[in-house]
C-alpha cells in the first residue's frame, strides 16, 4: 500500500471534533493533523459525487437553451476552441462569455459551492439587466431601491422568485450574511460527510433564478444576432418561445470530473485526452450551423454535452497553458510550487471549514463563508477567469470580520447589527484601512454594471505586488494569482490566531503555516498594506487594455 494511502487512512479515522483534532495533535503532531486536513478534503469530493444525480434537474433545465444559441454563435463565425471568453472584444465573443459563464455557474452548483455559484450568477444578472434596460428605456426612478428596480424590469418573465430578493439574497450571502450562509456552512461543513443535498432548495433557485434570467436576455440578444444574418422569423420565434427552464430527461450520475479544479495534477492526468479528443458536441453544432444532419440526440442530453464540452474546452486550454509556461520558463518551470500553493490553500480552508464547524455564531459564519469562497476563487483563479476577484474580496472581507470580532468584540456587535455594513467599515475598524485600493479594486469587479472598470481595476492591483512576487516583466499576468494569495494569507492569519485563542495544540501542530506567533507573516502583512496605500489615489480610468462591451449592444 503506498503512503499516501495509508496517510489517508489514518486521516480518515480522525474524527472532526475539538477532541478528535486535539488527540491526534497530542500525539502525531503536524503530520496527523496535515493528514486528517487532507483527508477532510478528499472527503469532500467524495460528498461531491453523491450529490450529484440530485443536481441533475437544476443544473440541465437551466441550460437548455445553450444548445439552440450555440448553433446561432457558431454561424456567426465564433471560434468555440479559442482560449477563455472574455467580456471583453466583439459581441459574439461577449454572448458566448455569457454562455460560459452559465456552465461555470451549474458547475459550482454542482460543486455544492453556492457562495461561488452566486458570483459568477450575479455578475451575468447585473451585466444582462444592464443590457435589458438599455434596450427597453427603463430608467431607475428616484428613490427606487435595486431590488424594487430589479423586480421591474424582469416582472414580465415571471420568475421563480422576484428578481429583487434574488439580487438581494446573493449579494448579501457574498458578504457572509442572509440566508446563503447556512448554504456556505453546509459546504464547509458538512459536505464531507454528506448523504444528500440537506435544506438547499431554495438556495439553488435563487442561484438558478439569476441565471435562468441572464439567459433569457442573452437568448434575445443572440435571436437579434440571427435575425441580422437571415434567420428566418419562423425560427426567431422558436427561439423567442423558449422556456427559462426544462425538465430534464437525464441522469448526472458522477460531477466530480467536471468539478475538479484544473490543477497541473488534473491536466497531468485528463489534458492528453481533452487537447486530442474529438469533441462530438461542437460537431453537431457545426453542422447543424451549416444545415446538415447532425448525431441523433435527445435535448436534455445535448444541454449536458453543452456543459461537458466546456469542461473539456477548459481542461484543453489550461494543459497548453501549463505546456506554454514549461517551454517559456524552462529548468525554472517548477510543478511542485504549483500543488504546494494548492495544498496550502486546501490546509487553510479546511481548517477555516472545522473551526466553523464548532462555532454557531457570526464568527463562525465568517469562518464557513471564507472558507467557501477561498475554494472557489481558486477554482476560477485556475481558468483565469477575473471573478476570481469577486471572491477574494469575499475572503478579504471575512478575514477583516474576524479580526474585529478577536480584536474588538464590541465594535464588532454593532457592526453586525447595522443593516448596511461594507466591507471598507469591516477593513477600518479591522485596523487595515490601508488596504483601501485593494478594496475598491476587488469592489469594482464584483459588479457588472454599466461603466465597470475591470481592467484599470487589474491595473490597479498591480501595484500593489511586490517585485518579487511572479515575474515583474508581466505584472498583469501574475496580478489574480498574487493578490488572492495575499488575501488567503491575511485570512490565514487570523485563522491561526483563533486557533491560538480557542485551540492552542492545533495552532502548535500548525506552527509551520504562522511560525514564532506569526511575526514574520505580520511582517509581510504590513508591505502588502504599505504597497497599497502608497498607490491609494490610483485610478481606473484607462486607455490602454481591452474595453467592456456597451450594456445596450
Amino acid at each position: 500500500m503506498s503512503r499516501g494511502l495509508k496517510a489517508e487512512r489514518r486521516g480518515r479515522r480522525v474524527p472532526p471534533t475539538p477532541q478528535g483534532i486535539v488527540q491526534v495533535a497530542r500525539h502525531r503532531g503536524t503530520n496527523g493533523v496535515v493528514e486528517a486536513l487532507i483527508s477532510r478534503h478528499n472527503q469532500r469530493w467524495a460528498g461531491v459525487s453523491k450529490i450529484s444525480r440530485g443536481l441533475t434537474e437544476p443544473v440541465v433545465s437551466t441550460l437548455h437553451v445553450l444548445f439552440p444559441l450555440d448553433v446561432v454563435l457558431a454561424k456567426s463565425g465564433i471560434e468555440f476552441d479559442a482560449i477563455p471568453s472574455s467580456p471583453f472584444g466583439e459581441w459574439p465573443d461577449h454572448l458566448l462569455w455569457a454562455l460560459d459563464s452559465a456552465c461555470q455557474t451549474e458547475r459550482m452548483i454542482l460543486g455544492g459551492n453556492l457562495i461561488g455559484a452566486a458570483a459568477v450568477a450575479r455578475t451575468q444578472l447585473e451585466r444582462w439587466s444592464a443590457n435589458r434596460t438599455a434596450s427597453n428605456g427603463l430608467l431607475q426612478a428616484d428613490g427606487q431601491s435595486a431590488a424594487d428596480f430589479y423586480n421591474e424590469m424582469w416582472s414580465d418573465e415571471r420568475p421563480v422568485i422576484d428578481a429583487g430578493t434574488v439580487w438581494s439574497e446573493l449579494s448579501e450571502g457574498l458578504h457572509g450574511r442572509g440566508s446563503m450562509v447556512a448554504a456556505a456552512r453546509w459546504e464547509a461543513c458538512h459536505l464531507p460527510a454528506t448523504h444528500g443535498l440537506g435544506d438547499l432548495a431554495r438556495t439553488i433557485d435563487l442561484v438558478n433564478t439569476a441565471q435562468q434570467l441572464a439567459l433569457r436576455q442573452v437568448l434575445l440578444c443572440v435571436v437579434d444576432l440571427a435575425e441580422g444574418m437571415g434567420f428566418g422569423s419562423a425560427r426567431s420565434k422558436i427561439l423567442r418561445a423558449m422556456p427559462m427552464a426544462l425538465p430534464s430527461e437525464v441522469l448526472i450520475r458522477e460531477a466530480s470530473r467536471a468539478v475538479w479544479p484544473i490543477t497541473w495534477e488534473f491536466t497531468r492526468q485528463f489534458g492528453v485526452a481533452a487537447v486530442s479528443s474529438n469533441d462530438k458536441y461542437l460537431k453537431d453544432v457545426g453542422r447543424l450551423a451549416a444545415q446538415e444532419t447532425p448525431r441523433k440526440r435527445g435535448y436534455s442530453a445535448r444541454s449536458l454535452d453543452a456543459f461537458q464540452s466546456r469542461r473539456r474546452r477548459a481542461t484543453a486550454t489550461a494543459t497548453l497553458a501549463f505546456k506554454q509556461e514549461a517551454l517559456d520558463l524552462g529548468d525554472e518551470f517548477n510543478p511542485a510550487s504549483i500543488a504546494e500553493r494548492e495544498n496550502a490553500y486546501i490546509l487553510a480552508n479546511e481548517t477555516a471549514a472545522l473551526l466553523a464547524l464548532w462555532r454557531d455564531d457570526e464568527i463562525g459564519d465568517a469562518l464557513a463563508t471564507a472558507s467557501s469562497a477561498m475554494r472557489a476563487a481558486l477554482w476560477l483563479w485556475l481558468e483565469d477567469d477575473s471573478r476570481s476577484l469577486v471572491l477574494a474580496r469575499t475572503v478579504l472581507e471575512q478575514a477583516a470580520r474576524l479580526r474585529v470580532w478577536r480584536t474588538k468584540p464590541k465594535t464588532a456587535e454593532k457592526l453586525e447589527g447595522r443593516a448596511q455594513t461594507t466591507p471598507r467599515d469591516w477593513l477600518e475598524a479591522a485596523g487595515w484601512r490601508r488596504l483601501s485600493l485593494v478594496n475598491r479594486s476587488l469592489a469594482e469587479f464584483s459588479h457588472a454594471k454599466p461603466c465597470v472598470q475591470w481592467w484599470g481595476a487589474l491595473e490597479a492591483l498591480a501595484k500593489t505586488q511586490a517585485e518579487s512576487e511572479g515575474r515583474s516583466e508581466f505584472p498583469l499576468q501574475t496580478v489574480r494569482g498574487n493578490t488572492l494569495n495575499s488575501v488567503v494569507f491575511a485570512l490565514g492569519l487570523e485563522v491561526m490566531e483563533w486557533c491560538r485563542l480557542d485551540y492552542p495544540e492545533l495552532a502548535s501542530a500548525l506552527d509551520f503555516v504562522a511560525p514564532e506567533e506569526g511575526l514574520p507573516q505580520q511582517l509581510e502583512m504590513e508591505s502588502w498594506m504599505q504597497r497599497s496605500w502608497k498607490h491609494r489615489q490610483t485610478g481606473f480610468d484607462v486607455e490602454s487594455g481591452p474595453q467592456w462591451v456597451a450594456p445596450g449592444s
